[in-house]
């Protein structure tokens, strides 16, 4: 039994239907009139009744839209989400494939995908160098101190074995005088340059802190609260930094007080993170002067 009047609405992704004999006008019932012929819908596309019907979708949608045909026979096409137009051609946003888009508008989008990547490349490529640049002074001086290339090796012997830069207030004065001139002078027979003592009258202080750092072949730190807080002292640990770098120099922090660390001037931060510092302690004394003595006495 044929069905004359087909009440539900066909759905095709076919191309424009072939003009067919109007022999027949319906299909059975469950067999919907595809390409003007009836087909078992539970079967694969392609696989055509020898049923023909009088209505078949006359629209190609392309690959983005179904062929849809009404009640009244009109033919329009249905699109997948992010197309339009009346045959799914155009390209709502960002959101159609890129492979439907014209040349230009893809080539476009290659651009800024690349002009994108550029730019995150660009804005590493600097962090990179600016952290790099933060972390060379603290790189350098690590190389310098594992390896000791120091003004030992060339043929000019230093005046004095090592620069003492302390803060002119007891007790790091006392301690200076009492304790570690007698013991690495009167003991130790080295020669240590004081600012109290050998310093050159009349000639300006940071002039005669350049000529202590560089006629030493060391320089001592005394490290306390009221060794940071002096502008004179600051400058005696910059300028044998700076002589440390160019390998002519050896810095020996010695924390004498405990301060915060933290809270003190770049410079000595990073001498204090870059080079193992000797603790004073005078209950442990002995092996104080010991590791101080040996150190001093390496390269003598």
């Amino acid at each position: 039994m044929l069905v004359n009047n087909i009440n539900e609405t066909v759905l095709t992704t076919g191309p424009t239907c072939n003009v067919i004999e109007r022999n027949e006008t319906g299909c059975p019932l469950g067999f919907p009139c595809i390409h003007g012929y009836c087909m078992n819908e539970t079967e694969a596309a392609g696989n055509f009744m020898r049923f023909r019907c009088g209505t078949c979708c006359e629209r190609n949608c392309s690959s983005h839209g179904l062929c849809v045909v009404d009640e009244e026979a009109k033919s329009t096409c249905s699109c997948d989400w992010g197309y339009s137009g009346d045959y799914c051609e155009v390209t709502d946003g960002p959101t159609g494939n890129l492979a439907t888009l014209p040349a230009k508008d893809v080539w476009k989008n290659k651009e800024y995908f690349f002009v994108l990547l550029l730019l995150i490349l660009l804005i590493s490529g600097i962090l990179t160098i600016y952290f790099l640049w933060r972390r060379k002074a603290a790189v350098v001086m690590r190389l310098v101190d594992k390896y000791q290339i120091w003004r030992e090796n060339s043929n000019a012997p230093c005046q004095y074995d090592a620069f003492v830069s302390y803060r002119t207030q007891d007790p790091d004065e006392s301690f200076v005088y009492k304790q570690l001139r007698r013991k690495l002078e009167d003991e130790a027979k080295l020669k240590l340059c004081l600012h109290g003592r050998d310093f050159t009258p009349g000639e300006a202080i940071a002039n005669n802190i350049i000529s202590a750092v560089n006629n030493s072949r060391y320089t001592i730190l005394i490290l306390s609260p009221r060794f940071v807080e002096s502008e004179w002292t600051r400058f005696e640990y910059q300028v044998a930094q700076r002589s440390m770098l160019q390998l002519r120099h050896r810095i020996i922090p010695v924390l004498f007080e405990d301060f915060e660390i933290q809270n003190s001037d770049p410079n000595l931060r990073l001498i204090l993170s870059t080079i193992t510092y000797l603790k004073w302690d005078p209950e442990q004394s002995t092996r104080f002067w010991e590791k101080l003595n040996l150190i001093l006495n390496k390269n003598s």
